[in-house]
């Protein structure tokens, strides 16, 4: 069964974002940036409340991850691309080239990008832990603010 909803998420007081998220069979399959407006009949059922509460839980630093079962289904190049960023350690970060690098596709950094920027799971799959090489946050699908509020998060969670 399919179920979509839409709701907020907060990154911190100042950058909250408007999410659609999608749940089958009781795994999270989509969650993207909600750019519509949110018609009243906009009523979340059980899954969904489930997913938010998980989200806002980790947004808050309640817990480490997502407790929220998903399934990542991607083009064999994304999902690989996808596998990787899913492997680098909470605190740490990669850049797009070591990351193109460490699948066996040295020359494909800008793929890599693309990769990511069709992350559907952003949240789930940490995306933003991928880097430019010139040591700035880059883009992020949720925007850089957020993108550098969940980088500083993870470092401090890291070391603490």
């Amino acid at each position: 069964m399919k179920e979509e909803g839409i709701f907020e998420i907060v990154f911190s007081p100042e950058v909250k974002k408007t999410v659609k998220a999608v749940v089958e069979d009781g795994r999270c399959v989509s969650l993207k940036p909600y750019r519509g407006v949110v018609g009243k009949d906009n009523e979340l059922t059980a899954p969904l409340v489930q997913l938010s509460l998980a989200i806002r839980n980790y947004l808050a630093g309640k817990t480490l991850g997502i407790d929220y079962p998903f399934a990542l289904n991607a083009p064999d190049f994304e999902y690989q691309v996808l596998e990787e960023v899913a492997n680098i350690p909470r605190g740490s970060t990669m850049t797009y080239k070591e990351l193109a690098q460490k699948i066996g596709r040295p020359g494909a950094y800008r793929a890599v990008g693309h990769a990511l920027a069709t992350n559907p799971l952003p949240l789930f799959v940490p995306c933003h832990r991928v880097v430019p090489g010139n040591g700035k946050p880059g883009k992020y699908i949720f925007g850089s603010e957020a993108k550098q509020i969940l980088l500083s998060r993870e470092k401090a969670t890291k070391k603490g």
